[in-house]
Formats: C-alpha cells, sequence, structure tokens
C-alpha cells in the first residue's frame, strides 16, 4: 500500500528516543548528539533521558539544551538506574511523534537519516518498523566493517532465527505499533530482539534500507563472559517463547543450537569462576 510523499507544507513529526548512562569516557557521545541534532528533517521532538548517570552526562546533555536552544528538547533525569527498556518506554510514553527515532550515544547519524526514513515510511504505509544497514567504527572513528541487515519483510521473518535482523540504533517506528502490541519488555535482557518478535507475530511489516545511514561505534572492552551469557540466554529465551509462531524445522534446529551455545557460555563462565577462587585461596594459604 503506497501513500504519496509528504510536502514540505505537512511535515509530520517525529519523536527521537534516547537513553544515556555514564557516557563522559565515550569518544562520540558529543559528536553522536551533534550528529542527531543537526539533521536535515525539520519536525523534531528529541527526548533525552539521563538513567540515573553518575558522571556528567545529565550536564552534557543540560548544555546541548542551551546550545540548540531552537531545537524542542526534552531531558529527563532518572534518580536511579532503571535500564534501557524501562527508560525508553518512558520517552515513548510522553512521544508526540508520529515517529519514533532510536538512537545511541556514541553512533554517528546521516545527516539524511530521518529525512530518507520518513520519506521511506511516507510511501510505504504497510511497513511499521524501517531500519538501515550500517558501518561499524573503532575508538579511532574508522570503519572496520560494513554490517548489512536482510531488507524486505518476506527475508527478516526467514532470517530472525539464525541471524541479527535489524540494528536497534538505526531504527524508525510508527508510534502506533507500541499501542497496538505494547511496549519494551524490561524482562528481556535483549529487549530489542523480542520487540521484533512480537511484531511479526503480530502481522506487522519490518524492512531496512540498503543506504548505511549510521556509524555504530563497536563497544568492545565492557563485553564480559557473563554479559554474553546473558545475552545469548535472553535470546534463546526469546526464540522458544516465539517459535510456536514461526514453526518449521529450520527454526527449531537454530533454537537447539542457541540452547547448546547457552550451556557452552555458562560452563566457560563457571570454570573461569572455579579456576580463579582456586588460584585466590592457593595465593591466601602461600601469604600465610
Amino acid at each position: 500500500m503506497k501513500k504519496n510523499v509528504f510536502t514540505e507544507k505537512n511535515i509530520p513529526i517525529v519523536s527521537v528516543v534516547a537513553s544515556f548512562y555514564n557516557e563522559v569516557k565515550n569518544p562520540f557521545f558529543e559528536k553522536s548528539i551533534i550528529s542527531i541534532l543537526e539533521q536535515s528533517y525539520s519536525n523534531i521532538q528529541y527526548i533525552f533521558i539521563d538513567d540515573g548517570s553518575i558522571d556528567k552526562t545529565f550536564q552534557i546533555l543540560k548544555r546541548f539544551k542551551q546550545l540548540y536552544k531552537n531545537r524542542n528538547i526534552i531531558i529527563i533525569k532518572n534518580h536511579k538506574n532503571i535500564g534501557l527498556a524501562k527508560s525508553l518506554n518512558k520517552g515513548i510514553s510522553i512521544a508526540k511523534g508520529i515517529y519514533i527515532v532510536r538512537f545511541d550515544a556514541g553512533d554517528i547519524c546521516n545527516k539524511k537519516r530521518i529525512e530518507l526514513q520518513v520519506r521511506f515510511l511516507e510511501k510505504e504505509m504497510d511497513i511499521s518498523v524501517l531500519g538501515s544497514c550500517a558501518q561499524v567504527v573503532d575508538i579511532k572513528g574508522r570503519v572496520v566493517r560494513s554490517w548489512d541487515v536482510p531488507r524486505t519483510n518476506c527475508e527478516i521473518i526467514n532470517k530472525i532465527f539464525c541471524k541479527q535482523i535489524a540494528i536497534h540504533p538505526t531504527i524508525i517506528f510508527r508510534r502506533n505499533i507500541f499501542k497496538k502490541i505494547g511496549f519494551y519488555n524490561h524482562k528481556y535482557r535483549t529487549e530489542d530482539y523480542e520487540l521484533y518478535m512480537r511484531i511479526l507475530k503480530n502481522g506487522y511489516k519490518i524492512a531496512n534500507l540498503s543506504d548505511r545511514l549510521v556509524k555504530v561505534f563497536e563497544r568492545i572492552d565492557g563485553i564480559t563472559l557473563k554479559n554474553r551469557y546473558e545475552m545469548q540466554l535472553s535470546r534463546t529465551k526469546t526464540k522458544i517463547v516465539y517459535l510456536k509462531y514461526f514453526f518449521n524445522f529450520k527454526n527449531i534446529m537454530y533454537t537447539l543450537r542457541s540452547i547448546l551455545g547457552c550451556i557452552i557460555l555458562f560452563l566457560n563462565e563457571y570454570l573461569i569462576s572455579k579456576l580463579r577462587s582456586i588460584n585466590s585461596n592457593g595465593k591466601k594459604k602461600n601469604a600465610n
């Protein structure tokens, strides 16, 4: 189903919702904020949430609000860290936009990102969620690899159990999708993956543009074995819950493979923990 593209006299409002936590050491934090504030698209509401940071993140956000007084910027300060899903839900619940744009600290947006995505959604009325491909950059800002995702809804349904089908900080939603199927589920560590499954399960469509509209900062220092296990466990839990809606032999095998991956990561973490404990006890005995 297609519709004429919007005109300059009738530009839909878009709400950018972003949550930040202790971002001062993020080398691209301020540059990423500038990239989303200086979009070619004009009718934007910004909802920035400081999720209980204990560094100067909140002060930096307030400084940007002063610097960009002509922008519609709302800053919310959580008194304690409540997590990404709950923070995003808080922002989405007060958003005025017809569309909700996701954005993460450190990820640099193409100047025309929002404009291109809104134009697509205004034409393709049957698409509820739209992402794009991306580039991955290292701590020096060098592009280290391209990040491709499936383009069409059919490809996404076919691959959702075996690979990442969307890049969260590239996503734009129709706001009414949250009224129809609910918000992010904070019980899942991979809240975006569970949301995509729920969207598809309810018959709504997801697509991705081939354009690389975001440069994603590859955060590798903070990824521990425990974090990897928790992420894998969450994705596996999601697959088990939604397998009955996407039931076929291939998806059964991908789910079993995920379960095996969880077991391997758990055993690795358990063995490393035991070795550290033995090593620590040995040092104490030697000290005595």
